[in-house]
């Protein structure tokens, strides 16, 4: 929790999480061809099955998803109304 970062450890987290997201993505576009279906979330979350943790979260998140665009598409039908 230091105020100044070192910005070699910034480069550093950077670049494990885009080697990380890279690689989920590969494995996740390699289920969809096996699946012969477009790259999907789906897709995603069979990649990260074994990982309970990480399942559970990536779940979470796709349905708060859902939560947030029916909300915003009630908002809009109230403001069409008005």
């Amino acid at each position: 929790d230091a105020q100044e970062v070192d910005a070699e450890s910034v480069d550093m987290v950077e670049k494990l999480v885009r080697q990380y997201i890279d690689e989920l993505l590969g494995e996740a576009s390699a289920i969809a061809s096996i699946r012969r279906c477009p790259l999907d979330s789906g897709c995603l979350l069979y990649a990260v099955r074994h990982d309970r943790l990480k399942f559970e979260r990536a779940r979470r998140l796709l349905e708060m998803k859902e939560v947030i665009r029916d909300a915003r598409k009630k908002a809009d039908e109230v403001e069409d109304v008005d």
